[in-house]
């Protein structure tokens, strides 16, 4: 049967990262992502994104920073995204195919503490275990931003809009209930990274 809204009542407060690892030790042998011919499980992807954010925290990178991702479609990609969440660090999506004029004024006003591209480097000198809050800069909560997302600037300069982690497990789980997704569903990332109907893909 389909959940019914009400039932999200139950779902604790918890960061995007804190509901990933959970899903991780359920189901750590599962497709998380395909991508072309590249495939990839919950624990490679668990252990991949671990060691960028590593990287990150070992930078200074943690909560209340800003992450920039210039990243094509790709496994990468999601990982730029889960890896700079585990930092405890907010992730801004910079669209390849923006004007670089563009891209180039949102780095400026939101300032980022780094910008990832395409390849992420080599990270094999990283553990693959989950950093946690006696590792980050500070503890992660609910309530520190989870990225940044700027306007379309149609009536003016773009605004940037931070938000948070609080909401976005609820959101999963309640499009997951509508749509109904199940553990061997398949959803379709057709949205620009730099639209925020990303998220609603990439979490269910």
């Amino acid at each position: 049967p389909t959940r019914r809204s009400s039932d999200l009542t139950s779902i604790p407060e918890i960061t995007i990262i804190e509901q990933f690892e959970k899903q991780v030790d359920r189901t750590p042998e599962n497709l998380a992502l395909v991508f072309q011919e590249e495939k990839v499980t919950y624990a490679e992807l668990n252990a991949r994104a671990n060691r960028l954010a590593w990287s990150l925290i070992d930078e200074g990178i943690g909560p209340e920073d800003i992450v920039a991702l210039r990243l094509e479609r790709s496994i990468d990609m999601v990982v730029a995204i889960l890896g700079t969440l585990k930092s405890g660090a907010a992730y801004l999506p910079l669209d390849p195919d923006y004007p670089a004029e563009r891209l180039t004024w949102m780095i400026a006003d939101a300032r980022p503490k780094r910008v990832l591209t395409a390849p992420l480097g080599d990270l094999t000198g990283f553990p693959e275990t989950s950093p946690t809050d006696s590792d980050r800069t500070s503890s992660l909560r609910p309530a520190h931003p989870a990225y940044l997302i700027y306007t379309s600037g149609s009536t003016g300069k773009p605004k940037g809009v931070l938000v948070t982690h609080a909401g976005i497990p609820g959101l999963a789980a309640e499009q997951s209930a509508r749509i109904e997704i199940r553990g061997n569903s398949r959803v379709l990332q057709l949205a620009s990274l730099s639209f925020d109907a990303s998220v609603s893909e990439i979490v269910m």
